[in-house]
């Protein structure tokens, strides 16, 4: 395998490869949200509301305890591995890959000893259904932790695709699938069941996944690891959870947050707006996600210049998607909704004021990367740390005042907030501008 490629985003045919590749990425969320509003129309007709809020939330804890079983390393290599990768230092891009499995083989026996004693101890009883979903939530904390870590390292390789397809649209097509035949066989529709489901389907798209990204990374998985700078892998991995939080792990964290505010029937209904307007949300992501590996080699080359052209792209495409798919949202959330059940239409309101969130991706711009990248880890720990602060305590507490819509107001508010901040922190520590206005400016200036 050789190194990864320079990218080259002037001139046509790249600009048209670059849309191509993000139009796959949000190709595939497009497939994987229509298959999660199939399971999520199954889950509505076959169960209780508040069973529904149950999953949903097992699921949201369980994408969150993610970051806990890999250290949050994999979130380096988006710096580390493109710059090994480019100086031909496989031994160390094996080192990194190798220590980020073995963080999450060793914090896995540790939770599986954990729960073996503490079902052996009475603090858990295998007879509860709640305990049963939180066991398997465990469980599939270890498979989301490797299938982050596969993804990120795509990611550095520029074979995003690979690693997002079998997320973004394996597991939806896997659980909505499971779901059809289960109810189909007319098994007991209770929340640790469906919970297992989740489980099933993740493991399936997990090893799917692994098949399609294995081959981008050979190379350094043949070479003999080395390991000496495992201190700052660990240390920029520390420093990034919050910020994954706020970016990969966004709606885990905002249907948790809404948890303590809401009862699970509301939580449901809370986590039904979020499911749908997740489409114009990964939207943004995807955008982030096809230029990440350009943007950061442009910055560790020192090329101003195309940094510029490349947060100009971005930031184009993302007011494209949301121009696009707001007044899609608006003219057609209701009737959507309405395909669900009686009464699914009192997601309606809070589902357009969580356009808020896709709104401030937007506007705001890619700040976090190039605060990555160019090494400013304390200005993205503590930014994102106020930022995970804020959103829980606005959705917790917008929940508890002000039922979904307020849950919904508060996270929006608090969200946008927080990437103002983080976007005048890149403006004032690196000079780029990720935002609109920046866009602007630099355009009426040539």
């Amino acid at each position: 395998m050789t190194a990864p490629r320079q990218p080259r985003t002037t001139g046509v045919a790249p600009k048209l490869a670059n849309l191509a590749r993000v139009g796959t990425l949000f190709g595939a969320r497009v497939g994987g949200t229509a298959l999660s509003f199939g399971h999520m129309l199954l889950l509505f007709a076959v169960a209780e509301e508040a069973v529904v809020g149950q999953v949903i939330g097992g699921m949201a804890v369980m994408f969150m305890g993610a970051l806990f079983f890999s250290a949050n390393i994999e979130a380096g290599a988006i710096r580390y591995v493109v710059r090994y990768g480019s100086n031909n230092e496989w031994a160390l891009v094996s080192g990194f890959l190798r220590l980020a499995y073995t963080i999450v083989i060793g914090v896995s026996a540790l939770a599986s000893l954990s729960i073996v004693a503490a079902l052996a101890t009475g603090w858990l009883d295998w007879g509860s259904t709640a305990d049963r979903v939180l066991i398997l939530t465990v469980a599939g904390m270890s498979l989301v932790a490797c299938t982050r870590i596969l993804v990120e390292f795509a990611t550095a390789f520029d074979a995003v695709t690979f690693g997002a397809l079998p997320v973004s649209l394996g597991f939806p097509a896997c659980l909505l699938g499971t779901l059809a035949v289960y109810s189909a066989l007319g098994a007991p529709i209770a929340a640790d069941w469906l919970m297992g489901l989740v489980v099933l389907s993740y493991a399936i798209a997990a090893i799917w996944q692994y098949l399609l990204v294995r081959p981008s990374y050979t190379q350094a998985e043949t070479a003999r690891p080395v390991f000496h700078d495992w201190r700052e892998w660990l240390g920029v991995g520390a420093f990034l959870a919050p910020t994954i939080a706020l970016n990969a792990n966004l709606k885990q964290l905002l249907i948790a947050a809404a948890g303590l505010g809401l009862g699970a029937a509301h939580l449901a209904e809370f986590g039904l707006a979020l499911s749908i307007l997740g489409l114009l949300l990964f939207a943004m992501i995807a955008v982030n996600m096809a230029n990440s590996y350009a943007i950061s080699r442009a910055l560790q080359d020192g090329d101003g210049y195309l940094v510029n052209e490349i947060l100009g792209q971005v930031a184009g495409l993302k007011l494209a998607a949301l121009v696009a798919g707001g007044i899609l949202t608006i003219t057609f959330g209701e009737w959507v909704l309405s395909l669900i059940g009686d009464g699914q239409e009192a997601a309606y309101v809070p589902m357009i004021a969580l356009l808020l969130l896709p709104a401030a991706e937007a506007v705001f711009g890619q700040a976090m990367l190039i605060l990555r990248v160019t090494d400013k880890n304390s200005a993205v720990f503590w930014s994102s740390t106020f930022g995970i602060v804020t959103v829980v305590a606005g959705t917790a507490l917008g929940g508890l005042w002000g039922g979904v819509l307020g849950a919904s107001l508060g996270c929006g508010i608090a969200f946008a907030a927080t990437r103002g901040l983080q976007s005048v922190l890149c403006i004032r520590l690196t000079g780029f501008d990720p935002t609109v206005a920046g866009l602007v400016q630099r355009a009426l200036a040539r």
